[in-house]
């Protein structure tokens, strides 16, 4: 068996560690060029928790999306649980053209909001589980030609809007 000197060693692990710890989930909320993707900003603005948004901020985190393409309930280790509760659908614009979810996980009193997205029918009250399709992108670049598809993500911990993207990535 060949041995390797400690140092070796010792920088082996600290790799595998640091690879481990940048993977938070095997799962993604909803996968563009096949992962997870922000927003960043485009000609309608940036995506990320604060951004100006005129006289107010934005209050979510965006994910770039397909149209049409697969939204999952986050994985348990973004939830914080091994489920969610359905609680509502959302309708963002009060116009019924874009639609969205509302789960919310009672074990770390957390409240998310997934919009631009059709969900499937859930009941109040139902478990989600991590990883089930909770419906299917929509193409909010239909309303705002200027901002590309994404998906808008809303996290409430203990009633207090919060930054989402640590709970995302």
């Amino acid at each position: 068996m060949k041995k390797y000197p400690t140092p070796i060693l010792i920088a082996g692990l600290l790799l595998l560690v640091s690879a481990f710890r940048r993977k938070k989930s095997t799962a993604a909320i909803t996968l563009y060029n096949g992962q997870q993707t922000p927003r960043g900003c485009d000609d309608g603005g940036c995506g990320h928790f604060g951004a100006p948004r005129g006289d107010r901020t934005h209050e979510g985190f965006d994910l770039l999306c397909v149209p049409g393409a697969e939204v999952v309930c986050p994985p348990a280790s973004n939830l914080g649980a091994s489920n969610a509760t359905y609680q509502r659908d959302v309708d963002p614009y009060g116009d019924g053209q874009y639609s969205g979810i509302q789960l919310f996980v009672p074990e770390t009193n957390t409240t998310w909001k997934i919009m631009y997205m059709q969900p499937l029918f859930f009941a109040e009250g139902q478990i989600v589980l991590p990883g089930q399709v909770l419906g299917y992108a929509q193409d909010i670049s239909d309303k705002y030609a200027s901002v590309a598809p994404h998906l808008h993500i809303e996290i409430l911990q203990d009633g207090i809007r919060v930054d989402p993207e640590p709970y995302l990535f």
